[in-house]
C-alpha cells in the first residue's frame, strides 16, 4: 500500500476536513469538497473524517498555475489572508502505510511559512486498528486542543 495521508484543521470553534488528493504529477493537494463541521458535533465530524479517509486519496488530474491559486483553504475557515489562518488554525495530519496510522499534530513554523510537526504529540496505530477508533482518538485530540 502506498502512503497516503490527510490534514484536518481547526480555528474559531470549526473544524475544515478537505478532501486529500494526489495529482498525475504526485502532488499532494486539498481540494473540494471540504467539510465544515462545529467543534463540538462530534457525530458530524466523525461522518466527514471517516468520509474522506475511507475514500483514500484519489487521483486527479494535475492542475493548471491558475487553478492551483485558487484553492483558499483560509477562507473557509473565515480568515482574510493565509497568514492569519497559520497563526490562528490548528493542523493535524493523518498518515496510512502498510505498517500504521500516524496522528500529528502541527504548529506555524518560526518563519510564519508553514507548519513543523510536533514528534512529541505524534500517536500511532497499528494498521489492523479499526479506523473509527483512529478516528476517535483524532476527534478527542481535536476538541481538547480548544477546551
Amino acid at each position: 500500500m502506498a502512503s497516503q495521508s490527510w490534514s484536518i484543521y481547526s480555528a474559531k470553534n470549526k473544524v475544515l476536513v478537505p478532501t486529500s488528493v494526489v495529482t498525475t504529477d504526485g502532488v499532494g493537494m486539498k481540494i473540494e469538497p471540504m467539510g465544515i463541521i462545529d467543534l463540538d458535533d462530534t457525530n458530524a465530524l466523525k461522518r466527514a473524517l471517516l468520509d474522506v479517509i475511507t475514500k483514500g486519496n484519489p487521483i486527479v488530474p494535475h492542475p493548471s498555475q491558475d487553478e492551483m491559486s485558487k484553492v483558499t483553504i483560509h477562507k473557509k475557515l473565515g480568515f482574510k489572508s493565509y497568514k492569519a489562518f497559520n497563526h490562528e488554525a490548528n493542523a493535524w495530519g493523518v498518515v496510512r502505510n502498510d505498517r500504521i496510522y500516524s496522528i500529528d499534530f502541527y504548529k506555524i513554523s518560526s518563519d510564519g511559512r508553514g507548519y513543523n510537526s510536533l514528534p512529541d504529540k505524534r500517536m500511532n496505530f497499528s494498521t489492523d486498528t479499526p479506523v473509527e477508533i483512529v478516528v476517535d482518538n483524532l476527534i478527542e485530540i481535536i476538541q481538547q486542543a480548544h477546551h
